[in-house]
């Protein structure tokens, strides 16, 4: 196991959809050794269905219901590496968490690139049927100043997830030393 600071319990990926939280998460858990949680995953797991069936039969208010409360739940075990929903940050009781629970990253990419990632997934409910360019800007300005609160903010336009995992984990080192 790699030597992350003792006091970080979880890392929680915030972020767009999009940014490779799940991509990115997946790599990291791998090289520190930890669990990775998808939290839309657990949710869907949980429901027997889909984000958007959920969004569609229940409401957004529902799907962020179940959202805390599986946070929760994962929030009790530690030496996790957790991909959240991209509006978990939306209730303060979820950022409150996370900031006790561990440690948040930010993952960040430009609208287009995020554009370019989800255009083609009907499966974001928050974006609508049709994904736009306009729409992610939209969602984006609404959760910035949430998503900025991150003690580290890293962009994924441009480079692997190796790349940016090898970064996050020299980043948690070298900040706590």
């Amino acid at each position: 196991m790699l030597n992350v600071p003792v006091h970080i319990k979880n890392i929680f990926l915030i972020g767009m959809m999009g940014t490779g939280k799940s991509t990115l998460g997946v790599k990291l858990a791998e090289k520190l050794e930890w669990s990775f949680v998808d939290l839309d995953a657990q949710i869907e797991k949980r429901a027997g269905t889909s984000i958007s069936e959920i969004f569609s039969k229940q409401g957004e208010e529902a799907f962020r219901d179940m959202e805390s409360e599986i946070l929760v739940e994962v929030c009790r075990n530690n030496h996790q590496v957790i991909a959240t929903g991209g509006g978990i940050i939306l209730r303060d009781k979820n950022r409150m968490l996370m900031k006790k629970q561990g440690y948040q990253i930010w993952l960040k990419a430009t609208p287009e690139t995020i554009f370019t990632r989800v255009k083609d997934n009907p499966s974001r409910p928050v974006l609508g049927a049709v994904p736009t360019l306009e729409k992610i800007r939209s969602v984006l300005s609404q959760r910035e100043t949430y998503y900025s609160k991150a003690p580290i903010n890293m962009n994924t336009d441009a480079h692997s997830p190796e790349i940016l995992t090898d970064w996050i984990i020299q980043l948690l080192v070298k900040s706590h030393q």
